[in-house]
């Protein structure tokens, strides 16, 4: 996809959304950003590619916003930011990211990739590369789809809760793992 190639104007507003520094999603800058992307398809292509650009980022805690973000594009921005994920180039990118991420943020990629494939891409064949990706991935690696869909704010089961808080601590391990491997932890 040649990700690292161009800037976009959504640069700016997509690392300000993903930072390492926010502790946690920046809800309104998140749906500013959808509304923008899901303007044209050239927008929702370089929204994507924006995107993509702090999945690939070292930081864990980064590439987790930027899955949220990912994800809330996928839910709010329309059929025209479908196209842009339901692309050869995309399922290259995530291919590559899933292959370097570490295991947490991994499960939360192949957790949304289901998601959107029995979901928003089910039904439509325009879409169906999604779908396709995840089965071939629940092929080659059957162990890995059974991590669940990551726990939505207000799930009120004790078992929801432990999951979410096992979660949160493989993340924080991992993000200690990621500060210790660049030298600054």
């Amino acid at each position: 996809m040649g990700i690292f190639s161009t800037s976009s104007p959504f640069d700016q507003d997509v690392e300000r959304a993903t930072s390492e520094n926010n502790t946690s999603e920046e809800w309104g800058l998140i749906m500013e950003i959808c509304d923008h992307a899901g303007v044209s398809a050239q927008s929702s292509k370089e929204c994507l590619r924006a995107i993509l650009r702090r999945l690939a980022h070292p930081d864990p805690h980064v590439q987790v916003h930027a899955a949220t973000l990912l994800d809330a594009c996928v839910a709010n921005c329309g059929r025209v930011f479908h196209l842009e994920v339901a692309s050869r180039d995309f399922e290259t990118e995530f291919r590559r990211l899933l292959a370097r991420a570490q295991p947490p943020v991994a499960a939360r990629l192949r957790a949304l990739l289901r998601k959107w494939a029995e979901g928003e891409f089910r039904d439509d064949p325009q879409l169906d590369l999604i779908p396709s990706l995840h089965a071939r991935l629940r092929a080659e690696t059957p162990a890995a789809d059974a991590t669940p869909i990551a726990p939505t704010a207000g799930a009120a089961s004790a078992a929801t809760a432990a999951a979410a808080q096992r979660e949160r601590d493989e993340l924080a391990r991992a993000i200690a793992l990621s500060l210790r491997e660049l030298g600054t932890g």
